[in-house]
């Protein structure tokens, strides 16, 4: 059924993977960051199957939206969002056999080669003042984050919510976001 493939099953199933050790905790935490806020701009038509999204056009669709993330920063996300639906197809043709994800060896030196030196891009500084702001603002993220689908064509991130979300604190926020609605009479 292709609601199995869906960007919030992606989602929960990379929660779960990094739970029970499926993939490397610290591995799925990123990748699910990264596809919960690149694909979390798609429309909810867009959201029902990953194996259909074409994933460089959501990362330039993402970008153009996002002007403040660097170029590397997209190219990061992207590499995490193919692997990420990469091992979800696979796990969800055949979750019997899926043995997980195995650890990747660590580099054990500390100077790049030059291979790698070569291929790192030169930081663009124009903008750090302001990346560094909007970072500044959002915080680190140490809480769950989900694409909302708010209407048609427009979908919002709700992030940095705690694991242990209460339901007084679910009635504060919804509060919070009546009084900013534009037709809010109080």
């Amino acid at each position: 059924m292709a609601t199995d493939y869906a960007v919030a099953d992606l989602l929960a199933f990379l929660e779960f993977a990094g739970n029970k050790g499926l993939v490397n905790p610290a591995t799925a935490r990123p990748w699910k960051s990264s596809a919960a806020r690149v694909l979390g701009s798609l429309d909810a038509q867009e959201q029902t199957d990953v194996r259909n999204i074409d994933v460089p056009l959501a990362i330039r669709r993402f970008g153009n939206l996002n002007p403040d993330v660097s170029p590397q920063s997209l190219r990061d996300y992207k590499g995490r969002i193919d692997r990420a639906i990469e091992i979800f197809v696979q796990y969800r043709t055949d979750p019997v056999s899926f043995k997980g994800v195995p650890q990747r060896q660590r580099r054990t030196a500390a100077i790049p080669d030059d291979a790698e030196a070569r291929e790192r891009p030169k930081t663009d500084t124009r903008h750090s003042s302001q990346s560094a702001a909007a970072q500044a603002m959002a915080g680190p993220q140490l809480g769950l984050s989900y694409p909302f689908p708010l209407r048609s064509g427009i979908t919002v991130q709700i992030s940095n919510l705690p694991r242990d979300f209460k339901l007084i604190e679910a009635e504060r926020l919804s509060a919070f976001l009546r009084a900013l609605t534009e037709d809010y009479k109080p």
